[in-house]
């Protein structure tokens, strides 16, 4: 359940673009940059789940972060 909600918020950031309360860009980057941060966010949790301490916590949600990064990276220099 917990993936189909991360979805919510950047879903309702690309419909509010496509309606016209944000330009499509704006939009866009808007549901990108949610994404990442519940990305990060989601990351603490199984960290601590898996009992990592602080130092370890910060460096996979880091990883974690940066793997989404590429991610969009590749999207964009793909797509343009």
């Amino acid at each position: 359940m917990g993936i189909l909600l991360a979805g919510v918020v950047p879903i309702t950031a690309l419909v509010l673009g496509a309606i016209g309360v944000f330009k499509e860009t704006t939009a866009v980057w808007a549901a990108i940059s949610v994404g990442l941060v519940t990305l990060a966010v989601e990351g603490v949790p199984f960290a601590r789940i898996e009992r990592l301490g602080l130092a370890a916590t910060v460096v996979a949600t880091v990883i974690n972060l940066a793997l989404g990064l590429l991610v969009v990276a590749m999207k964009v220099l793909l797509a343009h």
